[in-house]
């Protein structure tokens, strides 16, 4: 067994069963499934290479399986948490080498909760569903991933000094900082006054750069399901519009 998708409410029966050389995990269903059974079956792959959770036990919070230290995920490259609150059980896995994508969906803790991000030296892709209600002003901890390709952002209030950080460049290198992004996608993101025409100034100066050789990154794909979109950012990069939202709804 190399792939294994399950609905949480039949998780138990799978337990007993699963095998240490499954590569693929998918939980689905909102219910009342213990996570004990579905880490259970998570320790015994040591294989596993992607892991993808919809799973919101209702017990969650008392919860109190912990993660053994062995376990290391060694060979895990893909995380998605639609509940975000399931990292309490895995100790050290956004920190693991192997790790180039995750996926959050509905984080609702405060934006400061968001410096766990700092251990994912290894993130590629990065893609996070803020569902809180205080501005957040944490875009800052983006620029410290080093190897951040796509970034993608729903539900954030992104302000000056958050949109800053992925776009200034180290006084010390003269390269920008965040200078392998190449993709951004913002759902239903709010801007705070400035912040968007900031975003757009910098991207429309990196998508006219004549010198192909330069190591500045350069944004090959920019969404916006919200907001403001000019003239020069339809020609100058592919825009995507999401079937289930209108014309006038994107572009007024």
């Amino acid at each position: 067994l190399r792939v294994l998708t399950v609905d949480s409410d039949y998780v138990d029966y799978f337990t007993p069963k699963a095998r240490p050389s499954l590569k693929c995990l998918k939980i689905e269903g909102l219910y009342s499934t213990s996570p004990d059974s579905v880490i259970q079956i998570i320790d015994q792959s040591e294989l596993l290479e992607v892991l993808e959770l919809d799973v919101w036990p209702k017990q969650l919070a008392s919860a109190s399986y912990t993660a053994p230290s062995s376990l290391t995920f060694r060979h895990l490259k893909t995380v998605d948490l639609r509940s975000p609150e399931i990292l309490m059980h895995f100790t050290g896995i956004l920190s693991l080498p192997t790790l180039d994508s995750l996926t959050i969906g509905s984080y609702g803790g405060t934006p400061e909760e968001l410096v766990f991000l700092r251990a994912c030296s290894s993130i590629q892709i990065l893609d996070i569903s803020y569902a809180g209600e205080v501005s957040n002003e944490a875009a800052r901890i983006f620029p410290l991933l080093p190897r951040l390709r796509k970034l993608a952002l729903s539900g954030f209030m992104l302000s000056v000094d958050d949109i800053l950080p992925l776009l200034l460049v180290d006084d010390d290198t003269g390269l920008y900082r965040c200078q392998k992004l190449e993709a951004l996608t913002f759902g239903q993101c709010s801007f705070g006054e400035g912040a968007a025409q900031l975003l757009l100034d910098t991207i429309k100066a990196r998508c006219e750069a004549s010198d192909v050789d330069t190591r500045v990154a350069r944004f090959v794909h920019v969404h916006f399901f919200e907001g403001i979109c000019p003239e020069w950012l339809k020609i100058a990069v592919r825009q995507i519009v999401p079937l289930n939202y209108s014309k006038e709804y994107l572009f007024g």
